[in-house]
């Protein structure tokens, strides 16, 4: 479900915003998303800004990586302060009580 949601929200950042023209593809690398169900591996491909923008803004960018700037989920994120806001263990293996 994540992948398709990932696909989804990538082949509509493929246009450019502003022009509307397809932006190249500069190649594509992965995003490790960490969640309560494991590690998730999510294809990222690298864009090149388009050719309306100014010199500067003309650089490499992954839509994906702009909108997953937390790589751990934020259920994860919760239970992982959670946790270890508690002593449940301690350093001697044995459990608190």
């Amino acid at each position: 479900m994540v992948t398709h949601q990932t696909t989804g929200y990538v082949s509509q950042q493929i246009p450019c915003s502003k022009c509307g023209k397809i932006q190249s593809r500069k190649g594509k690398h992965q995003i490790v998303l960490r969640t309560l169900f494991g590690k998730l591996r999510l294809d990222s491909p690298r864009l090149y800004h388009c050719g309306c923008r100014s010199k500067e803004d003309y650089r490499s960018f992954s839509p994906l990586a702009e909108l997953l700037t937390e790589r751990t989920a934020p259920e994860l994120a919760y239970l992982e302060k959670q946790v270890c806001g508690h002593d449940f263990l301690r350093f001697d293996g044995g459990a608190t009580g």
